[in-house]
């Protein structure tokens, strides 16, 4: 993979039809634009998973190191069940605002 813009990015929606995703510096990532009104909840659902998505890959990541952590003999002590659970409820809450539902929109 490419290298991308770092995260976390964010949505920028204070022009109707053009929505902005932007950098944590506040630079712009890319445009999602919509031209019609009727589709403009899914355009702005597209947009808002755009914008999670250097977070979800992050907690991803982060998830498949625990699990592997866990499962891996010579780490079977317990100490990573404590990390999994952290980074479970981190891409739950990703998975959140990536859908929309999160208290801050």
């Amino acid at each position: 993979m490419g290298k991308y813009t770092e995260g976390p990015w964010f949505l920028d929606d204070d022009k109707f039809y053009k929505l902005k995703i932007l950098s944590k510096d506040f630079i712009e990532v890319t445009e999602v634009d919509s031209w019609d009104i009727s589709d403009l909840e899914e355009t702005k659902a597209n947009a808002r998973l755009i914008a999670a998505a250097p977070e979800l890959l992050e907690d991803v990541q982060n998830l498949i190191n625990d699990i592997e952590k866990i499962f891996h003999p010579a780490v079977l002590n317990g100490m990573g069940k404590q990390d999994v659970r952290y980074h479970l409820e981190k891409a739950k809450l990703d998975l959140k605002k990536a859908k929309g539902e999160n208290n801050n929109e």
